[in-house]
């Protein structure tokens, strides 16, 4: 059985603190924000299938916040994100918060507090970057050194204040398959939304400076709990019958024969009976997942560089499956203008073997508030389980303006 917090939630804890004494100087107003990526994309594949070589791709998000102080100084807060374009999760994150000297408390659907105060290297250009990023035209896995496993499912976060330069964060998710808008129903019993049960998140950052130079570290960890359960690989049994009418039974898994008996009492292959070629083809699936993830930026003369790694055993939910995210960049800028260069690799071990590397050299230019030019050319490339679905590299030129409102 799932263990069960007692109590109330840390909200309505932190009001009870405090009733009787307090009233909101003023109810809340919903201000809009959020921000639009549009960008002209020229792409080149080593596959020979027909492709369109341009595109236009959208990326963009309205959010929806307010908040308000009451007298004993503590602050309620609401933030509802809505994607600017057709989506599944229409709603992206959707959570409130109370912050006050104590910290800040998060409820809602919002991403756990290592992925929140993780710091990847710096990028050159907005949605294009090679951690966790909004843009992606090649078919590839997606990179990202940020603890992403348990995303927005619904979950309670804390955040101490920041204490000479230091700030730590723990999450807690009771289901980590449940997100707000996908998940059950208000007034639907409590249930198991599918694989993944009980997350667990912990992170600790520090921003300061030390010998006039900027540094920014992190250090996070997320555990997600899941079931347990097998499944048989076996895909293909093949009758075959042999001069004289001998009849052959072949079982494999994928393209690898493990079975080629005959009724006759000869027995050849790897393993010697049908059971034991059942068990060769039963993989684990559903195994708890550890993410370790560390970052480190720093600053100086307009440059910035920096690096992060994340390490991943039992990759969403497979057993003995490991995967290995890191990213480093260098950045410039003066004034309105920045240029650098990221790069990003994946590797992954166990069950699935594959590599893949990603170079982007771009810049950026500021045009005025909320207004930003941008340009640049990726290189992708990927092996064996991380190759792309337009081949093994792909070369992407873009082009466009960042808008945040």
């Amino acid at each position: 059985m799932k263990k069960v917090i007692l109590g109330t939630t840390a909200l309505v804890a932190a009001s009870a603190l405090t009733a009787g004494s307090v009233s909101a100087a003023e109810k809340i107003k919903l201000d809009v924000g959020g921000y639009l990526q549009t960008s002209f994309v020229v792409a080149d594949y080593d596959t020979d299938t027909d492709q369109l070589p341009t595109d236009i791709r959208h990326e963009g998000e309205v959010h929806f916040t307010g908040s308000t102080t009451l007298d004993n100084g503590l602050e309620f807060g609401v933030n509802i994100q809505l994607e600017a374009r057709a989506a599944s999760d229409q709603v992206d994150e959707t959570f409130m918060y109370v912050e006050g000297a104590f910290g800040r408390i998060n409820v809602g659907s919002e991403n756990s507090a290592a992925y929140l105060m993780h710091y990847g290297s710096p990028s050159p250009v907005p949605a294009w970057g090679l951690n966790d990023p909004n843009a992606e035209a090649g078919g590839f896995t997606t990179p990202a050194t940020s603890a992403t496993e348990v995303s927005d499912a619904d979950k309670i976060t804390y955040f101490t204040p920041r204490i000479s330069g230091f700030q730590f964060g723990a999450s807690y998710t009771p289901d980590a398959d449940e997100e707000t808008g996908s998940g059950a129903s208000p007034y639907a019993p409590i249930k198991d939304e599918g694989a993944a049960d009980e997350a667990y998140s912990l992170g600790v950052n520090y921003s300061g400076k030390m010998s006039g130079v900027s540094v920014k570290a992190s250090a996070g960890y997320d555990l997600i709990t899941r079931t347990d359960t097998t499944a048989t690989a076996i895909t293909t049994r093949t009758t075959t019958y042999a001069g004289g009418g001998t009849l052959t039974e072949t079982f494999s898994v994928g393209s690898t024969a493990l079975l080629s008996s005959t009724l006759a009492g000869t027995t050849t292959g790897t393993v010697a009976s049908i059971a034991e070629a059942t068990a060769a083809g039963v993989t684990t699936v559903n195994e708890d997942t550890d993410e370790f993830s560390v970052g480190l930026n720093l600053g100086f003369e307009g440059f910035v560089v920096g690096a992060a790694y994340k390490y991943t055993d039992n990759d969403a939910g497979t057993a003995d499956l490991e995967r290995h995210d890191y990213n480093v960049g260098v950045t410039y800028g003066q004034g309105p203008w920045k240029v650098g260069v990221q790069y990003a690799g994946v590797e992954l071990d166990g069950s699935s073997d594959g590599t893949y590397d990603a170079v982007v050299v771009g810049g950026q230019y500021i045009l005025g508030p909320g207004v930003t030019a941008f340009g640049g050319v990726q290189y992708l490339t990927g092996e064996d389980a991380l190759e792309g679905s337009e081949g093994e590299d792909a070369t992407i030129f873009f082009v466009g303006t960042a808008l945040s409102f």
